[in-house]
């Protein structure tokens, strides 16, 4: 797991891997400083937004900004990846619809997924391509995308997406990338007349969603306190009838006794498909938190590590390493 930590006594914290239990690289926290060059302090007060295929977006928070508790001069991301050392620090994001608070997700791109035919590397080293953003407009509440390419270093214009009033977004921040195409889930929020009949509603009864791709699927797990549905498309997007409208629920996963979630805030996080990652901590800060993992293959929830509040963590996003990669 990566995670960023508090500011003390006006000291600087790049973050850092806190490895879980019985990790090969033992207890102790490593710091992102130790993988990857970092002599000017770019990553100092970095905040961890979301990491894919061993590439971390982070965004990046001038001391200044940080003592004032406000973003000033743009919106500033960097993305670097441990193991072989690639870093990037993007120009900052003038307007006002990507300051602070009104980016609403990303996506992390990398070569391949340019090319859904391409055949997956081998040494699980992943090039970083391009970088997605979206970030609503605060005076006409539009949903825009930015997309930074890793070639030239630079931002393309901006699109508009969707009215940012209409929907509502549901799960993880970071997208589910499937057949080079980056996806998330948003909640319609309008009356039903007025709904968009060339979008597919399903209608879950739980109050968290998360994406996920298995293959040539999309699956969407549905958390509830004692369970875990998933629900799966059941036309891949190679299909050539272009339906992509049936959804079916294919499996309902247990949640231990021990590990119930009532009456806790979660964070979701989706890693390499198959994987759901909630944090679970009381919502007034008491009491232990915990690291939980939904394994949709092997229908299991198993918890990896304890996270309490109290140990200062202000962010924290899933990270997987290739250990024989890491030692050649």
């Amino acid at each position: 797991m990566m995670k960023a930590r508090v500011k003390q006594h006006s000291s600087a914290f790049a973050p850092a891997f806190l490895p879980a239990p019985g990790s090969p690289l033992g207890p102790g926290e490593r710091a992102l400083t130790a993988f990857v060059a970092d002599d000017d302090g770019t990553f100092n007060y970095a905040q961890p937004l979301a990491a894919r295929r061993g590439i971390v977006l982070m965004r990046l928070v001038p001391r200044a900004c940080f003592e004032r508790t406000a973003t000033t001069g743009g919106f500033v991301v960097g993305l670097c990846n441990p193991l072989t050392g690639e870093r990037h620090v993007a120009p900052p994001l003038q307007c006002c619809t990507c300051l602070g608070r009104h980016v609403n997700d990303y996506a992390i791109l990398i070569a391949a997924d340019c090319n859904v035919d391409e055949r997956p590397s081998s040494s699980g080293r992943f090039a970083f391509s391009r970088l997605l953003l979206t970030g609503h407009h605060q005076d006409d509440r539009h949903l825009y995308l930015h997309s930074y390419s890793g070639a030239t270093r630079s931002w393309s214009a901006r699109a508009t997406r969707l009215h940012s009033d209409q929907f509502r977004m549901a799960g993880a921040d970071a997208a589910v990338v499937h057949r080079g195409a980056a996806h998330w889930l948003y909640f319609d929020v309008r009356r039903p007349k007025d709904a968009r009949y060339d979008l597919y509603v399903l209608r879950a009864e739980a109050p968290f969603l998360c994406v996920s791709g298995d293959g040539r699927r999309l699956s969407i797990a549905s958390v509830h306190a004692t369970r875990v549905e998933v629900w799966t498309q059941q036309h891949g997007d190679d299909d050539d009838d272009g339906d992509y409208t049936a959804w079916l629920r294919t499996q309902s996963i247990q949640i231990p006794p021990a590990q119930r979630l009532a009456d806790y805030s979660f964070r979701f996080h989706v890693n390499k498909g198959a994987m759901l990652a909630m944090y679970k901590y009381n919502g007034d800060g008491d009491g232990d938190g915990a690291v939980l993992v939904v394994d949709i293959e092997r229908k299991v929830v198993e918890k990896v590590m304890d996270c309490s509040p109290d140990l200062g963590y202000r962010s924290c996003v899933p990270y997987e390493m290739d250990l024989p990669e890491f030692f050649l």
